[in-house]
Order: C-alpha cells, then structure tokens, then sequence
C-alpha cells in the first residue's frame, strides 16, 4: 500500500516557510525535526540526525533554486 502522493504537505509547508530563516544543513536539519516533532509528537520523531540527509538534499535544491532565481534578474 502507498502512501498519497499529498501525505505530508503539511509538514513540507511548514518547513518552507521557514526556509529565509535558514542559514545552514544543521539549522534545516532542526527545522525538519521541529516540525516532525509539531506535527507527529516526540514519540514518533526520529533522531534529529536521522533528518540530516533529507535536509542536505533540501538544502542543496534550495541553494540551486536560489542562484537560478538570482540569475533571472
């Protein structure tokens, strides 16, 4: 059984809105458990350093995203 393609929507929301906060991987990596945490509770979070992965690929399509928009002008 899959999950819906819309299942954590919430959770990524969350996470972009606080994405001009962001300064570094380690910060975004807080940001994702944070908001795991608000979102699921304590009990079901994971390490915060098991988000590490996930916030370097975040972190790195962000930074692209970034530069492309600055290209644009």
């Amino acid at each position: 059984m899959r999950a819906p393609d819309n299942e954590y929507d919430i959770e990524v929301d969350a996470v972009l809105l606080r994405m001009k906060e962001t300064r570094s991987v380690d910060m975004l990596s807080t940001i994702i458990y944070e908001e795991i945490v608000r979102c699921f509770g304590l009990s079901l979070a994971n390490p915060k350093t098991s988000y590490n992965k996930i916030a370097a690929s975040v972190w790195e399509t962000y930074q692209n995203w970034l530069r492309d928009q600055n290209n644009d002008i």
